[in-house]
């Protein structure tokens, strides 16, 4: 009895999947003020992996954002993004203006100060509007908010000497004022003198 043919199985091979690096290229938002001030441009990144969006606190407090005190039913605990628990306590709310000037109104929480980022979007965030890739711009309209210490270091420098020469002008014309003053004081005792 001749055996039956035997069925030989091939295995389709598929290539692995891409290595996550955890690395993005740089995505811009804007982030828009309701009492008419200036936009000012952040990275954006997006991380599934938390369910809710993320500032950094340096970043909230220079754009001067109105921070929120959660209430203790509404604080949450995290693991951080250095595998650490952490405790947000603080909320700020804000729209970012996106790729096409499309907007998002969304809240985010205040990273802990450790954190390596400027704007975290959430997994509810990129469920309801898409990833960072989608609505983020590729270049920032302006100078990067946290690259922009430097800049800003030299602006108050400059503004400091502005207003140091500024000072120093105003010393030396009193003191020209003062000595003109003595003179012409001096000059009328003296005629005083001669009558």
């Amino acid at each position: 009895m001749a055996s039956p043919p035997s069925r030989t199985r091939t295995a389709t091979v598929s290539p692995p999947p891409p290595v996550e690096t955890g690395h993005q290229a740089d995505l811009w938002g804007r982030i828009m003020f309701t009492n008419n001030r200036e936009p000012k441009d952040a990275r954006f990144k997006d991380d599934t992996g938390t369910p809710v969006n993320w500032i950094h606190p340096s970043l909230a407090k220079r754009f001067k954002l109105d921070v929120e005190q959660l209430e203790d039913r509404d604080v949450r605990d995290f693991i951080d993004f250095q595998g650490k628990r952490y405790r947000a306590k603080q909320v700020v709310w804000f729209t970012m203006m996106g790729r096409g000037q499309k907007t998002y109104w969304d809240k985010y929480y205040i990273a802990s100060e450790r954190s390596n980022i400027d704007v975290i979007l959430g997994e509810g965030f990129v469920n309801a509007n898409g990833r960072a890739r989608d609505v983020c711009e590729t270049a920032p309209h302006a100078a990067p908010a946290r690259n922009s210490d430097h800049d800003q270091i030299k602006t108050k420098e400059a503004q400091t000497d502005s207003v140091a020469k500024e000072l120093a002008e105003k010393k030396k014309r009193k003191m020209q004022r003062d000595r003109e003053a003595k003179s012409k004081g001096d000059a009328s005792k003296s005629h005083k003198k001669e009558r």
